[in-house]
């Protein structure tokens, strides 16, 4: 290669550009100069040198693959895939271009697309390793984890380099995470940062998330840190951190507040003063909703009833979806909004461009840090107006979100110095949930009362061994009890044991935890039948859970909290008028839980009253929400013209 003349990158850039300068029009030294401006992080550069190849030789299949490889590594993968497309149509043989295009498909969602591609190309040359490494990762995405297995166990045939036997570790640490198998995980991504750095930050991720699942969040935060450091791509990495640091780590509001801040200082974005902002009379005021979230997700539960009364003679909704895949609640949705454009696969820049062009008054952002956000266009400051709601109960840490949308019972006014935010706050909840499906599909059924059913189906990592303590105590003291715990992180079998340990230490034998795996949605619901009292987890509560559960008529032990985040529990319950079972501390908490049975009896309360409540509450009246929410919309953006005028 012409890089291994150089002992390093630079020196590759500097001999590139001397060779320019006395030959400017010379596209091959172009191209190679734009796939090392590249790799040295100068993106923007390197595509328009790229573009410099493929206008001189529109015929050169290698120029595009290079231009597609600029745009991909900007994470621009529609023009990407389009540039890779025509490489394809010169050189349709080539297994080089066609294993980019399919990494591309992949990063789209397009996973048999991708595959059927790779396949192709091993067909083309069996000889090259990376094709098939990427081989077993769109296998992955499409969680077909046997067969990529299959093919990452003939690799002792394979003749590997340290950064394809990096790729091939870090492959296997992959498949197992999404298998549930998160000690072998770790050995495999341990393995691949022995032979390089070129996956490191994908690496890191994987074992932070992992430590995450096993409740071990010293060390997840410290791989958090470790993957920021590798990345040049930064802004994942940074939300993976403050959702961890700020959802997960015991500390103080202010050192948590100072910490969100201090990295979201880091986030990089496009420049909004490339474009102009447009001045026309509108008689509608235009409301953006940003998010990734738009399919088979929580999010999204709270979205669907919520939208179907928003557009009217005053308000036009448009939705930006960020992620490729799509099912029936996207197409729900897809139907409610006003407008909906997927901005997936685009680049930042072309992301801000298309909601700027639609003359956004105020955006919405419905994933603060969690995953698929959109922080970058928030921090771009895409809209005159910013708000964040749902996704994330604790500030982004961006003084370009102008407003947090809560409501009286989330943030107290003594807790507002610790949100970059100004808090918006709703005349009830700032929860809508959504009706799952016909109530004829979800009927309460009433369990066999021989026994006490506790459960829990919140994420396992809110699970701490506080909370074990509490609930074997009450698992002591209530006979013939047990407790259900639903999560698709069960299917490991280390921390399934881990858990039931912790439950040993506190005298529960294992046949008093009953473990059981996510379903498809209407089974899900219909699983709380089998539930006599949901046991809420604390500090850190169950939100769309404590709904679901609510809507099946059971009964929620919950505790009050000290921040935005704790209180999501207490909410609920408040606004279903179910506040006798919200506990103060432990001790309440235990009282509760062990004379659910009387307290049920004394108060007249059925599943069928609960779920009666609950339907009541200003969380399901769908329309009287959102005339308050849009009442709040025009009051802010009055607001913001009056300081204009």
């Amino acid at each position: 290669m012409f890089y291994n003349r150089f002992n390093s990158l630079k020196e590759a850039e500097d001999a590139l550009l001397k060779s320019l300068q006395i030959k400017e029009d010379y596209p091959e030294a172009q191209r190679m100069y734009a796939d090392v401006l590249r790799k040295i992080g100068k993106i923007d550069e390197s595509i328009v040198y790229a573009k410099k190849v493929v206008t001189k030789l529109p015929d050169y299949a290698a120029g595009y693959d290079t231009l597609g490889t600029c745009y991909a590594t900007n994470k621009e993968y529609l023009k990407a895939e389009d540039a890779f497309q025509k490489g394809i149509e010169i050189d349709n043989s080539n297994p080089i271009i066609l294993n980019n295009l399919a990494n591309t498909k992949r990063n789209l969602g397009k996973f048999i697309d991708s595959i059927n591609i790779l396949e192709n190309a091993v067909d083309i040359n069996s000889n090259i390793p990376e094709i098939k490494i990427n081989l077993v990762l769109s296998l992955f995405e499409n969680k077909e984890f046997e067969k990529a297995l299959k093919i990452l166990n003939e690799s002792n045939n394979w003749k590997l380099d340290k950064s394809n036997k990096s790729s091939l570790l870090a492959a296997y640490g992959h498949i197992y995470k999404k298998t549930y198998q998160l000690e072998l995980s770790n050995k495999y991504y341990l393995e691949s940062l022995e032979y390089g750095d070129n996956v490191q930050s994908s690496v890191y991720n994987g074992l932070a998330s992992n430590y995450v699942a096993k409740r071990d969040f010293l060390k997840a935060i410290k791989y958090f840190k470790k993957s920021i450091e590798k990345s040049p791509l930064k802004n994942d990495c940074i939300s993976n951190y403050i959702m961890t640091y700020s959802y997960l780590f015991k500390t103080n509001q202010d050192k948590i507040f100072q910490e969100i801040r201090k990295y979201a200082k880091e986030i990089q974005h496009p420049d909004r003063q490339e474009f102009q902002t447009k001045i026309s009379n509108k008689k509608k005021l235009k409301i953006g909703f940003i998010s990734g979230d738009f399919f088979e997700h929580p999010v999204s539960y709270f979205l669907i009833d919520f939208i179907s009364f928003f557009d009217d003679e005053r308000f036009e909704s448009f939705a930006y979806y960020n992620y490729g895949h799509e099912d029936s609640i996207t197409l729900k949705l897809k139907d409610s909004f006003g407008n909906f454009k997927n901005i997936s696969g685009l680049s930042d820049k072309d992301k801000l461009k298309i909601i700027i062009e639609d003359e956004i008054d105020i955006l919405i952002d419905l994933a603060g840090h969690t995953s698929r956000n959109c922080m970058s266009i928030m921090k771009a400051k895409a809209a005159p107006l910013q708000a964040t709601w749902l996704g994330f109960s604790e500030t982004t840490g961006l003084n370009e979100i102008d407003y947090i949308i809560c409501d009286e019972t989330s943030i107290m006014k003594d807790e507002e110095k610790f949100f970059t935010e100004k808090p918006l706050k709703l005349k009830n909840s700032y929860y809508c949930f959504s009706y799952p499906g016909k109530p004829e599909n979800f009927k309460i059924e009433n369990k066999n009362q021989d026994t006490i059913i506790f459960g829990n189906f919140s994420n396992t990592r809110k699970i701490t061994n506080d909370i074990i303590e509490l609930w074997s105590d009450i698992l002591l003291k209530v006979d013939n009890s047990f407790l259900l715990l639903k999560s698709e992180m069960y299917r490991d079998k280390d921390l399934k044991e881990d858990i039931l340990i912790q439950f040993k230490k506190n005298n529960i034998p294992k046949e008093k935890i009953i473990f059981e795996f996510d379903e498809l949605r209407e089974d899900y619901l219909l699983g709380y039948n089998k539930i006599d009292a949901i046991l809420d987890t604390f500090p850190y509560p169950g939100g769309t859970t404590t709904c679901e559960a609510l809507y099946m008529g059971t009964p929620v032990i919950t505790m009050k909290g000290n921040r935005f985040l704790e209180r999501n529990g207490e909410n609920i319950i408040k606004n279903a008028d179910l506040e006798l079972f919200l506990a103060n501390d432990k001790q309440e908490y235990l009282d509760k839980a062990v004379n659910i049975s009387n307290i049920l009896k004394k108060n007249n309360l059925s599943k069928t009253t609960i779920r009666e409540k609950f339907m009541n509450s200003s969380i399901m009246k769908h329309d009287i929400f959102v005339q308050d929410f849009k009442s709040k919309l025009e009051s802010i953006w009055k607001e913001y013209n009056k300081n204009y005028e």
